[in-house]
């Protein structure tokens, strides 16, 4: 097995094995690019809409397990349906660089 071919199991793999969620971001995010950068080829080919679909109807899957999967497997909140601020959930802001002040005009 060479080239790309040796990344999807590999990618399978890291999504079915325990633990390692920032690894299962990673494969997610491969696989997502991998399936929409193929239907890109295929629309800048000029292929027809029979081969462009596959792809697509592949990452769809994905998305939906993605955004599904259980709360032990992924790394924080997607989306805080809380109304906390996003110092409430422990995002620290951006500190100003002191060594470039603001200029005044």
């Amino acid at each position: 097995m060479k080239g790309p071919y040796r990344q999807k199991p590999l990618g399978a793999i890291a999504l079915l094995a325990p633990r390692f969620p920032r690894l299962k971001e990673w494969a997610y995010a491969g696989t997502f690019f991998e399936l929409t950068g193929a239907a890109a080829s295929h629309v800048a080919r000029g292929d027809d809409e029979g081969t462009l679909i596959w792809p697509l109807l592949f990452a769809v899957p994905t998305v939906i397990s993605w955004a599904l999967r259980p709360q032990s497997r992924t790394l924080g909140v997607l989306f805080p349906g809380d109304g906390q601020s996003s110092n409430q959930r422990g995002i620290k802001p951006a500190l100003a660089c002191k060594d470039h002040p603001k200029k005044v005009a």
